[in-house]
């Protein structure tokens, strides 16, 4: 996978129309004006636009397979662009259904997208949960088709919103949780003990168990800008006390050695525990699952606003998650093809359909023909006597 830093570089000239389209929108409607018309429609439509231009740009291709992550986000912009459309004139027929549906297919395109392995079911029953006690609160409100289209579209997002969250894996690994805590535990250490040096045998006790802690935490890898990080504040505390001392002056040189140990303790804490470096590798599904997160604040949003009570600065909300949704969503694109590729060989493209079809054909083929097995003769090793 391409480092982020190295994408920005590559991509990040591509997404200029849509931050500059964004700029536009918000500037000439930062409030939602009372009669949208159609300059301000083509204004909402145009950073959306700038995204699907966007995938366009990055490579598209409508034969090949490892382009499918790509054909269904791009499938999802565009529906998305006419519920834009549908839902600039919400309030005229049934505008704001059709609109609905519009982002409803597009939520389908984007679960799709996000695939179904693994099932991660604790996230399923998480988001299972929200999705109802958000259609529970809202169905006081709702009346007719509506309330059928709201909870078919809570049922959507919610899906697509798990499929988001469970493929990011980077937490499931339990020596990580394991890292992250004495990452914590260490930043602790260095926050609070650093001030305790009354006792001197106190203290004496402390620098040997940090001894024992960066023991513990090893040497590798030594990620020499963590080092330098937590080295400068290290610093700072040490000329801070030197500075009040009073009549501790006695204790300073232990107190300059308990604050190295309790840096370096601090250093190989933070460096063993690699999440950025796992981030170089995961950041288009990290990006993709927080987009997610911000479609389902916008158009939860959306929904409180229109069939409960007003919120506050609404528009402003709604839209700026909804960008937001949607260029994370549609920067997980980049390097798709290359997971693709990567899982070809490891699962087929078939749908759960077909592959429900398939196991239900082998089955009961094994079942009614079964397989009658041909009993070989082993060769016979003979025995060269002299």
């Amino acid at each position: 996978m391409t480092k982020p830093l190295t994408v920005l570089k590559s991509v990040g000239p591509k997404l200029v129309p849509f931050f500059k389209t964004c700029a536009i929108f918000f500037v000439l409607y930062g409030n939602e004006p009372a009669a949208c018309g159609i300059v301000y429609c083509i204004l909402k439509c145009l950073p959306v636009i700038s995204l699907i231009l966007f995938i366009l740009l990055d490579g598209m291709s409508l034969s090949e397979s490892y382009y499918r992550y790509s054909r269904r986000i791009l499938i999802g912009l565009i529906f998305s662009c006419f519920g834009d459309v549908f839902l600039v004139w919400k309030h005229k027929g049934m505008n704001f259904e059709l609109g609905l549906l519009m982002f409803a297919v597009a939520q389908t395109e984007y679960a799709r997208a996000f695939g179904w392995r693994p099932y991660n079911l604790y996230a399923g029953g998480t988001f299972a949960i929200l999705g109802a006690a958000v259609y529970y609160f809202l169905s006081s409100s709702l009346d007719g088709i509506m309330s059928y289209l709201v909870a078919l579209y809570i049922t959507l997002i919610c899906t697509m919103a798990w499929r988001a969250v469970a493929r990011v894996q980077i937490f499931d690994d339990f020596r990580t949780w394991c890292k992250l805590c004495g990452s914590f535990a260490a930043i602790f250490c260095l926050l609070s003990k650093t001030t305790n040096f009354e006792l001197p045998f106190g203290l004496v006790l402390f620098a040997v168990a940090q001894i024992e802690y960066a023991h513990a935490f090893g040497w590798k890898s030594l990620n020499l800008y963590v080092g330098g990080l937590i080295a400068v504040p290290g610093s700072a505390v040490y000329y801070l006390l030197s500075t009040y001392v009073g009549d501790m002056v006695s204790y300073m040189y232990l107190v300059a050695l308990f604050i190295t140990l309790v840096c370096i303790m601090g250093c190989r804490a933070v460096a063993r525990f690699q999440l950025l470096d796992d981030l170089w590798t995961t950041w288009g599904k990290l990006f993709g699952c927080i987009g997610a997160m911000f479609f389902v604040l916008s158009d939860l949003t959306i929904a409180v606003d229109k069939f409960c009570f007003d919120v506050p600065c609404a528009h402003q909300i709604i839209m700026l998650t909804y960008y937001a949704a949607q260029v994370l969503i549609a920067m997980s694109v980049v390097d798709s093809q290359v997971d693709e590729l990567l899982n070809s060989n490891q699962k087929k493209t078939d749908g759960p359909i077909d592959k429900l079809f398939k196991r239900t054909a082998n089955y009961l083929s094994q079942t009614l023909h079964p397989v009658h097995h041909v009993h070989r003769e082993h060769p016979v090793h003979h025995v060269h006597r002299e």
